[in-house]
């Protein structure tokens, strides 16, 4: 976990010119945001009306990789409902980006953020067992609300993220989403492992996203039809520390954000990688069964299925 208190030590291998650069993109960046922090709500919602079209019409390599991930996915859409659903998708984004922006604002205008009783218990009871728990989710919804919603609602919560290119954004990043209680801890730092088996010994929840192609401990499984490389490390700890596992993700509906959480325990086999597989798979539907209700709210941008298998349909 990073430290808030030293200046971060910039890349020794940047040369001059590039230290300007992202000196002059840090700096751009955090004004344009504290203006942004500063406006009315409704100014942010029109500027992500005018930005994500833009953004579909200037990412075209990401805007393609979306599409051609959708023709994969969803085979049964014409082009013209792929097309759609990329550009709900733009849309979907620059507004989850603006609630972040104002999360403060956020939070304490929008009455429909609750925590239902029902998840709240659902929560405690996992946490009882003394054992920590895991958090599975995916880029569904607006994902960093959701995290940055259930610590401030008081569920203990450890998060793993990759760091920025930039260690002043890293930093930035991390005070952000470190506001509310979140605690992140940043790959590539050598205490990472130490800081995961802390987060289960102080019995704290440990929340994995799993649904995207990164260079992590992963196996194959099926997911929308085709075998994808999947993290494996959800299943894996909840296997080692016979943790129980709470799915959950959140949908933007017409009324506001509503969440939706699930227990999951771990099977009661002797065969790890048995149990592995089978937890992998179960996630994985689930996980596509909340994407396919609301495709425009999954990040279609990513190449999920960049990793081949041997056997790509399934």
């Amino acid at each position: 976990m990073t430290s808030s208190a030293s200046t971060p030590e910039l890349p020794k291998r940047w040369s001059k010119t590039q230290v300007l650069k992202n000196t002059l993109i840090y700096l751009v960046l955090r004004g344009i945001v504290a203006i942004m922090q500063k406006l009315p709500w409704f100014c942010l919602q029109i500027l992500a009306q005018l930005l994500a079209p833009m953004a579909y019409l200037v990412a075209t390599k990401e805007r393609q990789v979306a599409l051609q991930n959708l023709e994969m996915a969803l085979p049964e859409l014409s082009p013209a409902q792929r097309k759609t659903i990329t550009r709900k998708m733009f849309q979907h984004l620059a507004l989850s980006v603006m609630e972040i922006i104002q999360i403060d604002r956020f939070f304490t205008a929008e009455k429909s953020l609750l925590l239902k009783p029902e998840h709240r218990k659902l929560f405690e009871q996992a946490l009882a067992q003394g054992q920590g728990v895991v958090a599975v989710t995916g880029h569904i919804g607006n994902w960093e609300l959701l995290a940055q919603f259930l610590v401030k609602e008081g569920i203990p919560m450890v998060t793993i993220a990759r760091p920025t290119y930039d260690p002043r954004l890293t930093k930035w990043l991390d005070a952000v989403r470190s506001q509310y209680g979140l605690e992140v801890i940043w790959r590539g730092e050598n205490s990472v492992s130490r800081e995961m088996i802390r987060t289960f010994r102080d019995n704290k929840i440990l929340a994995l996203l799993m649904d995207q192609d990164t260079r992590v401990q992963s196996i194959f499984a099926p997911f929308f039809g085709r075998m994808a490389h999947t993290p494996s490390a959800a299943a894996a700890l909840a296997l080692r520390f016979n943790a129980p596992i709470i799915l959950g993700w959140s949908h933007r509906e017409e009324n506001g954000h509503e969440f939706y959480f699930e227990r999951i325990d771990p099977p009661a086999t002797k065969d790890h990688d048995i149990a592995k597989t089978e937890l992998i798979h179960l996630l994985n539907q689930k996980l596509e069964s909340a994407i396919r209700r609301k495709p425009e709210q999954w990040v279609w941008l990513h190449q999920r299925w960049k990793t081949e298998s041997s056997n790509n349909e399934t």
